[in-house]
């Protein structure tokens, strides 16, 4: 019984140790693009020198405009940006095999999204129009204005 024991905490502890290892020893290199002696562009690298997070300020405001997460081998996972710099972030991106898999975009600020765009290996494969949470063609949105048409 005691062997069980030490198995079972041998290998939480060694859990806990890994999951560790690669959060919490974080190496930082940033970017000052325009000289203002704040950073622009934040890479945050695990211990393994892999990228884990990206930062992005493309407004030079000193605030975060896009975030991408990346998993353990550096593929990215989901990126949020803020388009129009307001502090909220408008567009979500979603990423499988470090591939676009999913784009969700609010384009009027409410907090909620107005259209979701799904993806097949990378390729846009359909649109999905939301008004008030639920699901529309664009034939029934009459207020759609899509970049492009005239």
């Amino acid at each position: 019984m005691k062997k069980v024991i030490y198995l079972v905490l041998s290998f939480f502890l060694g859990c806990l140790l890994t999951y560790l290892h690669f959060n919490y020893n974080l190496t930082q290199r940033s970017f000052d693009l325009n000289r203002d002696g704040i950073p622009d562009v934040q890479y945050l690298f695990r211990p393994n020198h892999i990228l884990k997070k990206m930062r992005i300020d493309r407004n030079h405001n000193g605030s975060d405009d896009t975030v991408i997460d990346y998993d353990r081998y550096g593929v990215p996972i989901n990126e949020h940006s803020d388009d129009n710099f307001d502090g909220v972030y408008d567009t979500d991106i979603e990423y499988k095999w470090g591939l676009v898999s999913k784009i969700k975009i609010d384009t009027d600020q409410d907090g909620k999204y107005e259209a979701i765009l799904l993806y097949d290996n990378g390729v846009l494969d359909s649109i999905v129009y939301l008004e008030n949470g639920q699901e529309r063609t664009r034939d029934e949105l009459p207020n759609l204005k899509v970049i492009g048409e005239r």
